[in-house]
Order: structure tokens, then C-alpha cells, then sequence
């Protein structure tokens, strides 16, 4: 299936799939407010969607396919949210991020175990998260966060709960920090 988000006359944006089997469009998300990328889970019976409130904010909802059964799965209302997937489908992770002071975020990084609908927060930050992947094993949590502009890619160890690791150093970091050893003359 292919999921995309469309507005029909007089409605707000929803999401809808695309069958590639029979071509069949069919609407996935239903309610109120506006919606868009959505994220099917694994073997596609839940699919996630950001939903945005009347005050502008988003939050991720959960639709159960085939039933018109949904719920809020995040009451954070940020105005940039992320979200994936771990492969066993048991838990959906997110972060939500709203502007804080002096060019930094207020940013949160949780999961919520989707048959308890119950949310843990992992990790508090003031940087922006992007571009959420889950390792196949569900082992570990790779994002894009900022820092004056420069993204970096960071691992998340899942299963230990252990602190984020930095993978990538960008070229503006380099050249603004720098440790020097000098032989003595």
C-alpha cells in the first residue's frame, strides 16, 4: 500500500492508501483536524498520523486499519513532531519539539507502548529531532538533531536505555572547536 495525505472539497487534508493490487483509494484517518504523514506499522495494522489541533500544534493519532477505531497517542502539542516505528510494532517512539529561547528548542523524546496506550519519556533536550529510523532489530534509534544549524546523526540505544551516541561531526563544528597537542620545543 501506499499511504498519502489529500483534500477533498469543503474537508480538511485526511490520509488515504493507494492499493497496488486492485487501485483501489481508500481513506485511512477520520475526525477532526488536519493530517498528514502517515506512518504505517510493520505488518500494517496500525498506522500513525500527525494531527494538527485548533490552535496550530500537532500530536501523533493512531488508527487501527480496517475499523474507524483511533486515539491520541501524544498530548505534547508541538509544532515539530517526529515519529517511527521498533519492528515488533509493540512500541511507537516520537518527539515533539516546540521553540524555546535564544534559537533553541524545548524537545522531548518519548515512546508510548501501544496496547497500554501508555507513554515514557526517554530523554529531554533543546535540540530539534528529524528523521526518525529504527534499526531492524529494534535495538537502536537513529535521528538528525540541530545545533545552530548543523544536523548530526545520533544513535539511541533502545533495550539499555543508555545516553545518545554522536556519529557524524560537521564540518562547522570542526572549525569552531578544535584540541591541540604541542611538542615541547
Amino acid at each position: 500500500r501506499l499511504y498519502f495525505s489529500g483534500k477533498k472539497p469543503d474537508q480538511k487534508k485526511k490520509i488515504y492508501s493507494y492499493s497496488q493490487v486492485d487501485g483501489k483509494v481508500s481513506q485511512e484517518s477520520f475526525g477532526l483536524g488536519v493530517d498528514r504523514n502517515p506512518k504505517p506499522s510493520p505488518n500494517g495494522k496500525y498506522l500513525a498520523v500527525q494531527r494538527q489541533t485548533e490552535a496550530g500544534k500537532w500530536n501523533w493519532h493512531l488508527f487501527e486499519r480496517g475499523t474507524k477505531y483511533n486515539y491520541q497517542l501524544t498530548f505534547f502539542d508541538g509544532t515539530e513532531i517526529q515519529g517511527g516505528w521498533e519492528p515488533g510494532e509493540e512500541y511507537f517512539y516520537f518527539s515533539t519539539s516546540q521553540p524555546g529561547t535564544e534559537d533553541r528548542w524545548n524537545s522531548m523524546l518519548g515512546r508510548v507502548l501501544v496496547s497500554e496506550k501508555f507513554i515514557e519519556e526517554l530523554q529531554k533536550t533543546n535540540f530539534l529531532y528529524q528523521d526518525f529510523k529504527i534499526d531492524s532489530g529494534g535495538n537502536h534509534l537513529y535521528y538528525l538533531t540541530n545545533y545552530d544549524n548543523n544536523y548530526e546523526v545520533y544513535r539511541l540505544p533502545l533495550v539499555s536505555k543508555g545516553l545518545p551516541e554522536r556519529l557524524t561531526m560537521s564540518q562547522a563544528d570542526e572549525m569552531q572547536y578544535g584540541f591541540w597537542t604541542f611538542s615541547n620545543y
